[in-house]
């Protein structure tokens, strides 16, 4: 079944109904999903006789996920026909990238987002018949929508002046700049043409004035010129540039001229963006680290610039609860054709945003200087989604592509973001002054190492990066502290403008805890002392590892452990999971060994609550359980899934247990990642920990190499469970022979001495419900081993289906659940 249903109404173009599927206005053109569609809108005969040249643009809209990936179940073709319809010609379709990209469109496109094709038709001028044709071949595939088809020729001759690119703005006194305008071929015809370039002063005296020529300049092509001599501004003041083509014949010369003013002085401010200021929507990602972000380019005349602070409006009432930090970042745009490159300042975690108004981040003391090229700004989320902030947008896109990108914090990469699924742009800006730096001025730039977790005896080498921000070459002091372990200090030297990477001596981590780290730079004669210092992540050092479970024993519940089901009780629950399973598509397998768990996405009656709970678990100073996780459909599909933790009942039914991590936001999709939990708040306590798992045709969870570190296992009551559901030598049962039946016995206990049991077997002939087999042994089983228990032979005397019941019985084993085979 496609994504949305037609009814039982026949799957051909109609008029959508009003409000649905329209660009503008009350309606559009809409085929709906169906099966075996070969579906034709089809314009009147054109008369192009007496054109020189024809174009047709057209809005369209469908799912990029229904017909080009994963499923590429049909196709919307744009088709002409010179005879009448008789013969059809492909002119485009939206499933192949160059025909999309030339025709306006971006490669891969969205789903369910409008894109404006502009296909050119001067192939067919002459003919007095033409035809175009929308026509949707398909099968199970998605709703496709057209709307605002026109179609139009243009002039022959007509050149502008569509932006002048330098001097403008800002222009530093004694900047030497290289004039330079953009200019555009609105006509139809191929032309060469000369450019005019004039400045004037404010007293509207020309002081400069050049000519270029622009040669073969096809229809919509655009060309940036630049004149000779360069010119250098004779003083301060307002100046005035004129720019203006000089066609011969143009039919249109309304937008031959353009006037820009701009300023020469060495104190300004400029502020650089592409919003109009209205607030109209808002983003933010699921997962925090990752960052929305701009590329900005100063005008010519104003390098070297500073950015001097960022300007960020954050959306008010959404995302709910929301939050209020947030981190910037500015890149260089030294990587691949002008991407992101080098990160030339991240922030710290900024605290205390305002929603609903502009945020002004002070970068004046970071003296973040560009000597040419462009720069980009990027907003990083901190919070997972909705414990976050919403980054606004307004209502059109305004931004030239290329210069909206996004940045993915697990690949440390950035990516084009064509700003279609947002609608609008960022309200993002950039402000920048003329790049002024001190003599000497030097900064902490980062911290490299130690980061994140270590085990005791584990050495570590501190790593830092410092920047000499002023213009002169100096040796400062560079310490690194862990606060009652290290201290150390190293001289390095370091030229203007340089950012260097500082190697420490090795230490040792000698205890377990949490430690926080700070590095610092010294130089006489600093100028902005502020910048010295920096803080690093915190960095854990793990107790010794005293409990993990691996689920290799390929049991649910694994040895010790106790399921609880507290939903729907038809739910299957937790599951042995190996990559091989029919009631997942997740193929991944497991971390650690041939076995992990794993929660399906059943559809139930109401709710799963399903638990998964560990034995008792002593807690030592420092104590933390990590594990692996795997998700599957998440977020969109989840509603809920955590870990919880109780000082009393083990069973979740008591109320005990309290919330420690909510995962329902952390997604790990097809692929294992890490989740570490602090149980330190609970030193001296004993604990269960309960992963908890709710949900309905929800999302799937996988878990696996679960280790406790300062956890060791506490005092259990006695449990013996029958870990295997079958009894051994049952498959050779034949009328007349003796069989020796046994069932395998798991003692999970985890007290030090062995346990006494005895098993019970019966055999029940079922056509009759006569038991004809009744037998026990007792046995002894030290705790953490298994042993297959072997009762006297049996002889089946007729035929038919027999059931086997097997019971264990023992002393205070307070789980009976897993006692009993049938």
């Amino acid at each position: 079944m496609g994504p949305s249903s037609p009814g039982y109404e026949p799957a051909h173009w109609r008029q959508s109904d009003a409000g649905t599927y329209n660009h503008s206005g009350d309606h559009g053109a809409l085929c709906p999903w169906g099966y075996n569609l070969d579906e034709w809108l089809i314009t009147p005969g054109l008369d192009l006789s007496g054109c020189s040249n024809a174009f047709i643009s057209f809005w369209w809209m469908s799912s990029w996920y229904w017909h080009v990936d994963p499923y590429d179940n049909g196709d919307l073709f744009v088709q002409v026909s010179t005879d009448g319809g008789t013969t059809w010609e492909t002119l485009w379709t939206f499933g192949d990238s160059a025909m999309v990209v030339n025709s306006g469109g971006v490669w891969p496109w969205d789903n369910w987002t409008w894109y404006q094709a502009t296909l050119n038709l001067s192939a067919y001028v002459g003919y007095d018949n033409v035809m175009i044709a929308f026509r949707v071949v398909a099968d199970d595939n998605a709703d496709i929508a057209i709307d605002d088809v026109v179609v139009y020729s243009i002039i022959d001759y007509d050149v502008g002046v569509v932006a002048i690119n330098a001097p403008a703005g800002y222009v530093q006194p004694d900047m030497t700049v290289t004039p330079s305008v953009t200019v555009q071929n609105f006509g139809a015809m191929t032309v060469t043409f000369d450019v005019g370039f004039e400045i004037y002063d404010a007293e509207d005296n020309q002081i400069y004035s050049s000519t270029a020529t622009v040669t073969d300049l096809a229809y919509g092509e655009t060309q940036e010129v630049t004149f000779a001599p360069d010119w250098t501004p004779p003083a301060e003041g307002s100046y005035t540039a004129v720019a203006y083509t000089m066609l011969v014949g143009d039919e249109n010369t309304a937008n031959d001229t353009l006037t820009a003013p701009f300023e020469v002085t060495a104190m300004w401010v400029d502020t650089l963006f592409y919003d109009d200021g209205t607030v109209a929507n808002a983003g933010a990602w699921y997962y925090e680290g990752n960052g929305f972000g701009y590329k900005f380019t100063p005008g010519a005349g104003q390098y070297p610039v500073q950015v001097n602070g960022v300007l960020l409006y954050f959306y008010e009432g959404w995302p709910d609860p929301g939050g209020d930090q947030f981190r910037v970042m500015i890149c260089d745009d030294d990587g691949p054709d002008g991407a992101p490159g080098t990160k030339v300042y991240v922030s710290p975690v900024i605290s205390g945003a305002t929603t609903g108004a502009w945020n002004y981040v002070d970068l004046s003391g970071q003296y973040i200087g560009f000597e040419d090229g462009s720069f980009y700004v990027f907003y990083i989320q901190v919070g997972d989604y909705p414990y976050c902030l919403g980054l606004s947008a307004d209502g059109a896109i305004n931004t030239p592509y290329g210069c909206a990108w996004e940045y993915f914090v697990d690949e440390d990469s950035f990516a084009v973001d064509d700003l279609s699924w947002i609608g609008g742009d960022w309200l993002l800006r950039a402000e920048i002054v003329p790049y002024s730096p001190p003599p000497i001025e030097v900064a902490m730039h980062d911290i490299l190492a130690p980061v994140g977790m270590y085990e005791i005896g584990e050495t570590f080498v501190p790593m830092v990066k410092i920047r000499n921000i002023g213009t002169e070459t100096v040796s400062p002091t560079c310490g690194f502290v862990i606060p009652d372990i290290y201290s150390e200090e190293v001289t390095v030297t370091v030229a203007g403008g340089e950012i260097v990477e500082v190697t420490f001596p090795e230490g040792t981590f000698g205890a377990a805890g949490t430690y926080y780290p700070y590095a610092y730079v010294y130089v006489e004669g600093d100028e902005n002392p502020a910048n010295d210092t920096m803080y690093g992540e915190p960095v854990v050092v793990l107790p010794p590892l005293g409990y993990e479970e691996g689920f290799e024993a390929a049991v649910i519940p694994p040895p010790a452990w106790q399921q609880y089901i507290l939903g729907d009780p038809s739910s299957p629950g937790w599951q042995v999971y190996t990559g091989m399973e029919d009631w997942t598509g997740v193929e991944t397998p497991p971390i650690e060994g041939s076995y992990a768990i794993g929660h399906n996405d059943d559809d139930l009656s109401y709710s799963a609550e399903d638990w998964l709970v560990t034995p008792l678990l002593n807690v030592d100073a420092g104590a933390r359980l990590t594990f692996y996780h795997m998700t599957n459909y998440a977020p969109s599909w989840t509603e809920y899934r955590g870990v919880w933790v109780s000082t009393g009942s083990r069973d979740p039914a008591d109320g005990d247990y309290v919330e420690v991590l909510d995962m329902s936001g952390m997604a790990s999709d097809e692929e294992w990642s890490l989740v570490d939990v602090d149980l330190s708040p609970y030193e001296g306590q004993s604990v269960y920990v309960g992963f908890k798992y709710v949900g309905d045709w929800a999302d799937e969870w996988f878990i696996d190499g679960v280790k406790g570190y300062g956890l060791t296992i506490g005092e259990m009551p006695w449990d013996v469970s029958i870990p295997t559901p079958e009894i051994e030598g049952v498959e050779a049962a034949t009328e007349g022979t003796a069989i020796s039946m046994g069932v395998e016995v798991y003692n999970s206990s985890m007290s030090p001495g062995p346990t006494d049991l005895r098993a019970i077997i019966r055999v029940v002939y079922e056509p009759t419900g006569a038991i004809v087999f009744n037998d026990f042994r007792d046995v002894t089983i030290d705790p953490g081993e298994s042993q297959t228990v072997y009762f006297d032979e049996w002889v089946p005397i007729q035929p038919g289906n027999y059931i086997g019941n097997v019971v264990l019985q023992t002393e205070a084993d307070p789980n009976l659940s897993n006692n009993m085979l049938v």
